[in-house]
């Protein structure tokens, strides 16, 4: 198992018990000015994670979701997170939600992690290590499924823009699954279950996007923006302006690239 890994996943399997206990309540949410939901959950894992974070690593940098305040400037090593990835399903009780982790180093993705509380599944990837799943203290290589030619999509299950339809109404879609938050979205390809997930339009954070990248990377599989380029992470803007296309095989990235340039022009 990744270092980073087994250091994260005992806190991470602790604080989960106290997440579930909100989840499992009739707890209340606020709206942000995103109009995305907020829970006693998100800011729980947010005090927790980052004091983690700064006990472990207190000479790096840390970026999270629910903390709006932009520094100058950073260290060589910045943290990335969402507290809870999926707030939606988590208040719609669907169980697809995560706690993601992602670290930069030298500007470049080098570390994912997705965990999910209701299953105490973990997913994780670190540069040149590869990408894994624990379950029930047993660990898996994950890597993409690449036998099957015909294309199974991870779609959303509260946000699909209009582009993106009429992006699929370009590509031959054979199945379509969907699915909450987008670390479960992206480690579903990477674990063989589907072979495409795509965001074509700005609006996801630099926090959904850096520990997909890492996992389904090290899995074998693409990811890229709507122009067929490697990620970039503005840890000043924060946003992903051009969009994240995460998929299982080049030919699956040439058919999603083409139709997205037939629907532009």
């Amino acid at each position: 198992m990744i270092k980073e890994t087994q250091l994260f996943l005992p806190f991470l399997e602790k604080l989960s018990k106290e997440i579930l206990e909100i989840y499992n309540s009739d707890f209340s949410h606020e709206i942000k000015s995103d109009n995305s939901p907020l829970t006693q959950a998100d800011l729980l894992v947010h005090k927790e994670l980052t004091h983690f974070i700064k006990t472990n690593f207190p000479g790096d940098s840390i970026i999270s979701e629910e903390d709006d305040k932009i520094p100058s400037s950073y260290t060589s090593r910045v943290w990335v997170i969402d507290p809870i990835d999926g707030t939606k399903d988590f208040v719609k009780k669907t169980g697809e939600f995560s706690i993601m982790i992602g670290l930069i180093q030298d500007n470049k993705p080098l570390f994912g992690l997705v965990y999910i509380p209701v299953t105490s599944i973990c997913f994780s990837a670190k540069v040149g290590e590869g990408s894994y799943m624990t379950k029930n203290s047993k660990t898996t290589v994950l890597k993409v499924d690449n036998s099957d030619s015909q294309i199974t999509l991870v779609t959303s299950r509260n946000n699909f823009k209009e582009q993106d339809k009429k992006i699929v109404d370009q590509m031959d879609i054979a199945r379509f699954k969907p699915m909450g938050s987008i670390g479960v979205k992206f480690s579903a390809i990477a674990y063989g279950d589907a072979n495409l997930c795509f965001y074509s339009t700005p609006g996801l954070g630099i926090w959904d996007a850096l520990p997909a990248h890492v996992i389904l990377e090290e899995a074998g599989g693409y990811i890229f923006d709507r122009n067929g380029n490697t990620l970039v992470y503005d840890l000043q803007n924060r946003t992903m302006l051009e969009g994240v296309i995460g998929c299982s095989n080049v030919e699956i990235k040439k058919k999603f690239l083409n139709s997205y340039q037939k629907i532009i022009e």
